[in-house]
């Protein structure tokens, strides 16, 4: 992801672990006709000394360049501000996980089509946790929206993975924990699975157990109608 948006501004080179501001035709005479100056081996130090150069505004200058990476951190900073010390925990691996995609990439060259990558790279890994990854990076460009680094959020469009839900059985052991208290605290509910459990009966058959069913001869109630007379069930 990182080779293809390089982040730097127009002109800069970098070489050999230095930026090198290298402009062409009457630009030369910002560096007095110079065909290369040195901006330093810092990517901030290069971005300060480009806009001196260039004389244009530092702060425009530093949103104009910032990075995906310096804006995932800078959305974490925002979280914590606002959110719990646990959460803002959890928000720095996803924070992680975007500057490890997009690294310095320039927040204005960032597209659908980017995210759809990022999306494509994280099912692969974590299909599961995806939406929670995306949630962040979506906050992070609305935030870049906010400050006018970029006109629309990239984010919009991109769908989220529909959630499946995740069916666990109960195990016998947690079923007598839970009959048990229910035979305490809550007789009807208790009664309730017992019916169920000895005569199978689906959910729709067994709405019209109530209070008034209980009765000393046992549980009695009227299974709903179908295509024949309805049923008295005895337990």
């Amino acid at each position: 992801m990182q080779s293809g948006l390089s982040g730097l501004p127009r002109y800069v080179r970098y070489k050999s672990g230095r930026y090198y501001f290298e402009p062409k035709g009457n630009l030369q005479k910002l560096i007095d006709g110079k065909t290369s100056v040195p901006l330093g081996s810092d990517f901030n130090e290069m971005r300060q000394r480009y806009s001196e150069i260039m004389g244009l505004d530092p702060l425009e200058t530093r949103l104009g360049n910032m990075t995906m990476t310096e804006l995932a951190y800078w959305h974490l900073e925002e979280i914590k501000k606002r959110c719990s010390k646990e959460h803002a925990k959890r928000q720095l691996y996803k924070a992680e996980l975007v500057s490890a995609f997009f690294g310095n990439a320039l927040v204005k060259d960032i597209r659908k089509i980017h995210d759809l990558e990022y999306k494509k790279h994280r099912v692969e890994n974590s299909p599961r946790v995806f939406n929670n990854d995306f949630s962040f990076l979506h906050g992070a460009f609305s935030l870049a929206v906010d400050w006018e680094i970029i006109d629309r959020n990239p984010c919009h469009g991109v769908k989220k993975l529909k959630k499946q839900k995740r069916v666990v059985a109960l195990a016998d052991n947690e079923l007598l924990a839970m009959f048990n208290y229910m035979a305490c605290h809550a007789p009807l509910v208790c009664m309730y699975m017992y019916v169920k459990l000895l005569c199978g009966c689906r959910v729709g058959e067994l709405v019209n157990l109530t209070e008034d069913c209980v009765t000393e001869k046992g549980v009695i109630f009227t299974l709903s109608k179908k295509k024949c007379e309805s049923k008295v069930l005895v337990c």
